[in-house]
């Protein structure tokens, strides 16, 4: 990365394509590539079965809410089963933070909507 170290790292719906192997692969990059006071940011989707903190029906009264007016939308326990079969190498939110602070000083879930999170991962 000629120019490195760099700031900030940036990772958009990437990780939950990866194999094990390569999302382990691709942190240690990032952190490899960020100085003191470096951030990792992880914008993903994980399986939505164990997100702490939100019930399951929580997330579908919030899909129902964000897809009124929408009738070609499918229903939430649809799309649930849908992501989850989709997702054959995402982990779940827990796995993926455990992941981060295995390479970095400092995790931290900066929002959380349905089975999408934004993690900031720091270096001291």
């Amino acid at each position: 990365f000629g120019g490195g170290p760099f700031r900030a790292v940036v990772c958009s719906q990437v990780l939950h394509e990866l194999p094990a192997a390569a999302k382990t692969a691709a942190v240690a990059l990032a952190r490899n590539v960020l100085p003191s006071g470096g951030c990792f940011y992880v914008q993903d989707r994980f399986r939505t079965e164990v997100t702490p903190g939100v019930p399951a029906d929580d997330y579908h009264a919030i899909w129902d809410v964000i897809t009124i007016d929408r009738p070609d939308t499918m229903p939430w326990p649809d799309y649930a089963k849908y992501i989850d079969d989709k997702l054959d190498d995402a982990t779940t939110e827990p796995q993926c933070l455990a992941l981060l602070k295995d390479h970095f000083d400092d995790v931290e879930v900066l929002y959380r909507v349905f089975n999408r999170s934004l993690i900031v991962a720091r270096v001291h």
